[in-house]
């Protein structure tokens, strides 16, 4: 599955005015290897224009299956902040 959001907004206030724009992604996959094993990845991706800030995010995951009732599994993910340093 994979799902792509494009968002703009502008807000006022009796001061001031503010624009954002966000892109963001979010990819999920899987793949039954076997009957009882299943492999899962997840990536995601978000842009922020008015913090000038880009962060992704990375993930694996196993399962198997070991009787009807039970699963064990492992999952890993790596989360990566592009921005502007502060």
């Amino acid at each position: 599955m994979d799902r792509f959001d494009l968002t703009y907004e502008r807000v006022s206030s009796l001061n001031s005015s503010r624009r954002s724009g966000r892109l963001i992604n979010h990819l999920n996959t899987n793949k039954r290897i076997r009957a009882s094993n299943q492999l899962a990845m997840q990536y995601a991706f978000k842009y922020v224009r008015i913090e000038f800030d880009t962060t992704d995010v990375t993930g694996l995951d196993f399962s198997k299956g070991l009787a009807q009732e039970w699963q064990a599994g492992i999952h890993a993910s790596a989360y990566h902040s592009y921005g502007q340093e502060k």
